[in-house]
C-alpha cells in the first residue's frame, strides 16, 4: 500500500512538471516566441526584481509603524516625516499591486500593437522599480536614525 502512494505521488509530481501549459502560469507567455520575446522577458524580468523587494517594503513599513509607537516623544517633525515615508511604502505596494492586475495584450494582436505595449510596460515597471529604490532607501535612512 506505501509503495502504490509513493507510486501515485511520483506520477502526480512528474505530471505536473512535465508541462507549462497551466494557465496563467505566465502572463506574457502568450506571446511566446514572437518578435517581442525580448521585450516581455524584460518586464518579466524588472518585474520579479521588484517583486523581491516586496517583504522588504512590509518589513520596513512595521519597523516605521512600530518606531511612532514606541516612541511617545518623538518630536513631530519626526513623525510626520516617519508618516509620510510609511504612506510612500503603502503607495508603492498598491502601484505594484496596480500593475500586475492591468490587462495582458490578446494572443492575436499584431506584433507591431504588441512592440508598443512592451516598450510602455518597460517605461512602467522601471518608473515602479525606481520608486521602490527611492521609497526603501528613504525609509532605512529613517530606520537608522536613533
Amino acid at each position: 500500500m506505501k509503495n502504490l502512494l509513493t507510486a501515485s505521488l511520483l506520477v502526480i509530481l512528474i505530471a505536473c512538471g512535465k508541462t507549462n501549459d497551466h494557465p496563467g502560469h505566465d502572463q506574457h507567455e502568450a506571446i511566446g516566441d514572437k518578435p517581442n520575446q525580448a521585450l516581455s522577458d524584460e518586464v518579466d524580468q524588472i518585474h520579479m526584481d521588484v517583486m523581491g523587494k516586496m517583504d522588504e517594503v512590509y518589513a520596513l513599513k512595521g519597523t516605521l509603524s512600530e518606531k511612532i509607537t514606541t516612541n511617545p516623544t518623538m518630536a513631530e517633525d519626526a513623525k510626520i516625516e516617519v508618516s509620510k515615508t510609511i504612506m510612500q511604502l503603502d503607495s508603492a505596494y498598491k502601484v505594484m499591486m496596480d500593475f500586475m492586475h492591468q490587462p495582458q495584450p490578446p494572443d492575436s494582436i499584431d506584433a507591431e500593437i504588441a512592440r508598443e505595449f512592451y516598450e510602455t510596460e518597460i517605461e512602467t515597471i522601471k518608473k515602479i522599480r525606481d520608486f521602490f529604490d527611492e521609497t526603501i532607501t528613504r525609509a532605512n535612512a529613517i530606520v537608522v536614525k536613533k
